[in-house]
């Protein structure tokens, strides 16, 4: 099997590194948890640094392998965190339907993006707990639009709790993976044309057919 960091092998044709960020307890974990073993606790645990997960899928014809990083929200992690902004392929961008100022603190986020990955990488706006948003929201969907258009990304509403849009926002962030890289290259072929090394550092595997016919991200 193919190692992150090498080209085409083993069972997959590329390798994705995902790092899903956003404040503590808006449903981080329980979002990667949900997709890569199916379940749901009710009481999860806050991450402590970082929590790495695989899963594997298909998109176009195409074994993607992805690697999250499920960032913790605490400030007091965040100079840890940091590092592992370098060489990822997309962003997950995480907040509460049911706390507002998780909404909020968005704009924070994405200015660390900036900051720490590189310029033009692919991200999805992500609202948690859907389930709970229908008695109890906070956020409206029209402006949890509004806001990933003008930062010229796509925006979906998941429950980790009821399984609702769980792959589908996994399948939406490789969509859009993949369009930046027919567009212009991608994060992901700088990365690797940029020489990150070390297991943490994922590039991507060439692929024998770079042609696309999915349409733009947002």
């Amino acid at each position: 099997m193919a190692k992150a960091g090498s080209t085409v092998g083993g069972d997959y044709d590329y390798i994705f590194k995902i790092i899903v960020i956003g404040d503590s307890g808006v449903g981080k974990s329980s979002l990667t948890v949900r997709l890569s073993e199916d379940v749901f606790y009710k009481d999860y645990a806050s991450t402590i640094a970082i929590d790495f997960r695989m899963y594997q899928m298909n998109y176009m014809d195409k074994h993607v392998r992805l690697q999250i990083w499920d960032t913790a929200g605490q400030e007091r992690f965040q100079s840890v965190a940091t590092a592992f902004y370098r060489g990822a392929n997309g962003v997950m961008l995480c907040f509460d339907l049911t706390h507002r100022p998780s909404f909020l603190h968005i704009e924070q986020w994405m200015e660390r993006v900036k900051q720490q990955a590189l310029p033009g990488i692919p991200c999805l706006l992500i609202g948690c707990k859907s389930d709970g948003a229908r008695t109890n929201r906070q956020v409206t969907r029209e402006e949890a639009m509004a806001w990933a258009t003008q930062h010229k990304m796509s925006y979906i509403e998941t429950s980790a709790k009821e399984k609702e849009n769980v792959q589908q926002a996994f399948q939406q962030i490789t969509k859009c993976i993949f369009n930046d890289m027919k567009d212009h290259g991608g994060a992901a072929q700088q990365s690797s044309r940029d020489g990150a090394s070390g297991e943490r550092n994922v590039k991507l595997g060439a692929s024998k057919n770079k042609k696309s016919k999915e349409s733009s991200c947002c």
